[in-house]
């Protein structure tokens, strides 16, 4: 495909990169969905599903290195050319798949006490996506201090998601 053929379809850089940052998330989202029906997502208890939710972070980390520095490196570019939110609104939309998956974690844990409640779930949901979106994306550019082994960042990530379990699961 050449530069004439993608202008043909995308007047402006800004549409081509967030259509393809909006494409890689719904993907992404998608294969969450499936996972989500194929471990049977819906027997579990709400703390059982959080930390379902969590291992997807590490899973993005482990496998899709390549999507976390691109999301990066499309955050920077969107800040950079002061894209507006009208544009970025499918983009928001794919994300916000996760927010929603969040949504049903939070309301199980309203029915059947397994995780708290007493925060609010857009701060619950704030902080770990951040906070585990951030440290995959560190380790995924190779940011990090160089550890003696090769397995740390995946030891270290595995034990911030105990960490964030304790906070929240009861």
């Amino acid at each position: 495909v050449g530069i004439a053929t993608l202008y043909r379809y995308y007047n402006a850089k800004p549409l081509l990169v967030i259509d393809i940052a909006t494409k890689k998330w719904e993907e992404f989202a998608e294969y969450v969905n499936l996972e989500q029906i194929r471990r049977n997502v819906k027997s579990m208890n709400a703390a059982e599903n959080l930390e379902f939710y969590l291992d997807f972070y590490i899973e993005l980390y482990k496998n899709h290195k390549d999507m976390l520095r691109f999301n990066q490196n499309f955050n920077n570019y969107v800040m950079h050319e002061r894209i507006p939110a009208e544009q970025l609104a499918p983009y928001l939309r794919a994300i916000g798949n996760f927010a929603g998956m969040f949504h049903n974690v939070y309301e199980k844990g309203k029915r059947d006490g397994t995780i708290r409640t007493d925060l609010p779930e857009e701060k619950m949901f704030a902080s770990t996506s951040h906070i585990m979106l951030a440290v995959a994306v560190r380790y995924a550019q190779g940011l990090l201090y160089a550890a003696k082994n090769e397995g740390d960042s995946e030891e270290e990530y595995t034990l911030l998601k105990r960490m964030i379990m304790r906070e929240y699961v009861i």
